[in-house]
């Protein structure tokens, strides 16, 4: 879907995709299907729920203790 998007030649495109795909060793960055079956769809959604790239976005104030 990302793919088709009017915004391919923003400057913020590749930035998007790459923190959507995922980094190397993330499931989600292993999918090439542009249509996924539920269990496929909850991996990624769990994938994405763990991605400290994602949550350092979504919260401001998000700091992690590892």
């Amino acid at each position: 879907m990302l793919k088709r998007h009017n915004a391919k030649n923003n400057q913020y495109y590749k930035s998007v995709l790459k923190c959507v795909r995922g980094g190397p060793k993330t499931f989600r960055a292993t999918v090439e299907k542009e249509f996924l079956n539920v269990p496929e769809q909850v991996d990624v959604l769990i994938d994405m729920a763990r991605d400290p790239n994602i949550l350092g976005r979504a919260w401001m104030w998000w700091d992690v203790y590892l």
